[in-house]
């Protein structure tokens, strides 16, 4: 898996998160891989080391080092004492003499002893693995069962309406029917009497038959008789014809009524079938709604508000979900066995492996084949790694097409499109997350320029030119499943939202929620138990002069003030001091630098300036329980500049939401709140 970004930092964040001991439950007491390795590589408590920090050249260096060559609590001593070859760490005493000692990854991570061991581990793990599996997958097996039934519901419902519909329409042509069967039945029965008559009538004329004298002379008497005989014989022909095609009129409406009548019966017999259905599918729902803490998506669930919605884990209780959690702590088990079982191949391979990762040729084309296999070893090991798309070709230039299992694209508001187009090709599957309506990409070319490449190349450029493209928006557009929010005079698309917001307090959330989600974010951060030593969030309302440019020395004093204050109560210095101006950044660090606030207080503070001081656009996926942010253009005739840092959301949602606890706005209150979504910020901050 790879983790993707424009933003270095970004990534990086999430590689250091993964790991750490507080990234998993308190009681997986068991879930552990390597965490003395990942404790040395990320300089911190970790649970295990499923992911690195690689990407350019010193990362990769930083990362060997740490993971590999080091004698003390590296990857290769673990593999070559599993794989049979004693590792002694040899240290000189007072007295001169040398002394065996063992490396600390052999005593904290303890490699099985022999072969026989690790086969016996391997095989004891993936008994394991099969029995919480098994059992997790009844526990799936009975959920899915119900979730067939809830789905059943919906279908069972509308197939309900279609049969009493379809009830109503045939009792409707029967009725209709049988009127006109009564209808047709008179009219034979008028016709038969009729006919009779004309029988009868015919009968009587034949008896009246002159005699054999006058039908020899062919008398005028015979004349008229014959003469009326033939007229009889018409109208008998006649009426024997009208009551033929009444009588089968009736008995094909008869027919008609009694398959009509059979399709009823039919399709009552099917509505107590289906009623039946929808009753037992309704019950199997209510109890299992009575019999689990788990939310079940029914209709009454929907009826619910946004809030309950968002915030329901579906399905799966605390029981139901740590079965779950048991089957991923023993397939790590069983990751961590197999390595064990084959130290000796894995280490050989990592150890060609980690001497270029794999950016160099081997000198011979056959070898080279092997690289997408080296890789492959080493994301046995480590399954998760992290790199700017900068790095990615460097990193990855000799692995073909589709080499690669998932790639993360983090913050791809941010990220131009074509920067993506690389990692996505070596890769099979891709998830894009990130956010629109944060920083957008930066483009140093003009828009002139870009728009006229993509004019050359008959592409698109209001959907594929940035900085109104991005990775994100590519991805939205592309995604058969979408939201529609409300932006500006018109609509944005979102592909899957995620609206649960679990970072900041309010005013933050608030704030962001308003200039930049339509209020449709969720909060799930509990309010805090205690006020931060600088009390409330607010906006401390500074007039000061300008200069140079949009910088202000007062501003820049407050902030030092403040600063002071906090070092003082003990507490640790994690938090940003964020701006939206370049000259405002250079000038806080240097009076941060120059007044030594920072001394005593952080590791380095020639380095803590340049990782926490920025412009907003450099801190686009990092965070901190404060954060304090300096506006600067204090000047009357610099509304150019604060309309430009607020005329869209981007920039303020962004500086609002790195705050976790608290924010403090420094700067003229009565001109920015002028600046377009400032006047938000001005109203929801004390």
């Amino acid at each position: 898996m790879v983790v993707a970004s424009s933003n270095n930092k970004a990534v990086e964040n999430v590689s250091a998160e993964l790991p750490d001991i507080s990234a998993i439950a308190k009681d997986a007491i068991n879930l552990r891989y390597f965490p003395s390795i990942s404790d040395r590589v990320l300089q911190s408590k970790t649970w295990g080391m499923i992911a690195a920090v690689l990407g350019n050249s010193n990362n990769r260096y930083e990362f060997s080092q740490a993971f590999w060559k080091d004698e003390e609590n590296g990857l290769a001593t673990y593999l070559k004492q599993a794989a049979g070859d004693s590792q002694f760490i040899m240290e000189k005493q007072p007295d001169g003499t040398l002394q065996k000692r063992i490396p600390s990854v052999i005593e904290k991570e303890r490699p099985p002893k022999t072969k026989k061991e690790a086969i016996d581990n391997w095989r004891k793990s993936c008994s394991a693995f099969a029995s919480a599996k098994s059992k997790a997958q009844k526990t799936r097996n009975r959920l899915q069962f119900i979730h067939s039934k809830l789905v059943s519901i919906s279908e069972l419902l509308a197939e309900i309406e279609d049969v009493k519909t379809n009830s109503i329409v045939l009792e409707t042509q029967i009725s209709q029917l049988s009127g006109e069967i009564t209808h047709s039945e008179k009219e034979k029965e008028s016709l038969f009497s009729k006919l009779q008559e004309i029988d009868s009538k015919c009968t009587y004329h034949l008896k009246l038959a002159p005699n054999f004298i006058v039908r020899i002379f062919n008398l005028k008497a015979f004349r008229e008789w014959k003469i009326q005989k033939k007229y009889n014989a018409l109208e008998l022909n006649s009426a024997s014809t009208e009551y033929r095609v009444v009588k089968g009129k009736n008995g094909r409406q008869c027919s008609d009524r009694v398959i009509l009548e059979q399709e009823y019966k039919s399709s009552e017999l099917l509505l107590i079938t289906l009623n039946k259905s929808y009753v037992e599918s309704t019950k199997i729902i209510e109890d299992a709604k009575k019999n689990s803490n788990a939310p079940i998506p029914d209709k009454d669930f929907f009826n619910g508000s946004v809030e309950s919605i968002q915030l329901a884990h579906l399905w799966f209780n605390e029981a139901d979900s740590l079965e779950r959690d048991n089957v991923f702590e023993a397939a790590i088990v069983v990751h961590k066995s197999f390595i064990d079982c084959s130290a000796e191949a894995i280490q050989e391979n990592l150890a060609i492996f980690i001497e270029t990762f794999g950016t160099r040729s081997f000198g011979k084309a056959a070898k080279d084949k092997m690289i997408p296999e080296l890789w492959a070893t080493f994301f046995l090991v480590v399954p998760v790694i992290s790199t700017t798309f900068a790095s990615v070709n460097s990193m990855f230039s000799r692995l073909p097409q589709e080499t690669l299992g998932w790639l993360l694209i983090d913050e791809a508001g941010q990220a131009v499109p074509q920067a993506a187009v690389g990692a996505i090709m070596r890769t099979k599957r891709s998830i894009v997350v990130g956010d629109p309506l944060q920083i957008e990409p930066v483009v140093t070319l003009p828009n002139t320029l870009t728009e006229e490449i993509c004019a050359y190349f008959g592409i698109e450029a209001e959907q594929f030119n940035a900085p109104q493209a991005s990775v994100q928006t590519l991805a939205d557009k592309a995604s058969p499943h979408s939201a529609r929010f409300s932006s500006g005079s018109g609509f944005r698309d979102v592909g899957s939202p995620l609206l649960v917001h679990r970072r900041c307090d309010s005013p933050m959330f608030d704030i962001s929620n308003s200039i930049a989600y339509a209020n449709l974010m969720v909060q799930a951060k509990a309010p805090p138990e205690k006020t931060p030593v600088l009390g409330i969030s607010k906006w401390i309302d500074i007039v000061g002069e300008t200069g140079p440019d949009k910088w202000c020395q007062s501003e820049g004093e407050v902030l030092l003030e403040n600063l002071k204050i906090l070092r003082q109560s003990g507490a640790d210095a994690d938090l940003y001091i964020i701006t939206p101006f370049v000259i405002v950044q250079d000038n806080l660090r240097r009076i941060l630098q120059a007044s030594g606030v920072l001394e005593g207080w952080v590791e380095d503070p020639s380095n803590w300036v340049y990782d926490h001081v920025g412009t907003v656009h450099t801190v686009q996926g990092r965070e901190a329980e404060i954060v304090f942010f300096v506006l600067g253009a204090q000047a009357i005739n610099q509304s150019g500049a604060r309309s430009w840092a607020g005329r869209n959301p981007n920039l303020p949602n962004v500086a609002v939401t790195r705050a976790k606890s608290a924010l403090y706005i420094i700067g003229n209150r009565t001109l920015w709140k002028k600046a377009g979504n400032f006047q938000t910020l001005d109203r929801l901050m004390s």
